[in-house]
C-alpha cells in the first residue's frame, strides 16, 4: 500500500511541475529511485490502457459479427 501512495505522490508532484530533486527531498528518497518508480508507474498505466483498448476492439468486433 505504501508503494502505491508513493507512486501517487510522485505523479502528483510531477504534474505540479516539481523537479525530481525537489520530489526526492520531499519524500526523502534518492532521485534514481524516484525516476524508477515513476517510469514503472507510467509503464504499468500504458499496459492497462492497452488491455482496455484491446478489450474494446474485441467487443466491437464481436458485435459486428452479430449484426
Amino acid at each position: 500500500m505504501k508503494t502505491n501512495y508513493i507512486e501517487y505522490q510522485i505523479e502528483q508532484f510531477m504534474r505540479d511541475g516539481h523537479t525530481t530533486d525537489q520530489i526526492a527531498a520531499t519524500l526523502d528518497l534518492p532521485v534514481a529511485q524516484i525516476i524508477a518508480i515513476y517510469n514503472e508507474h507510467i509503464k504499468q498505466r500504458a499496459v492497462q490502457k492497452a488491455k482496455a483498448s484491446n478489450q474494446h476492439h474485441q467487443a466491437i468486433y464481436a458485435m459486428s459479427l452479430h449484426a
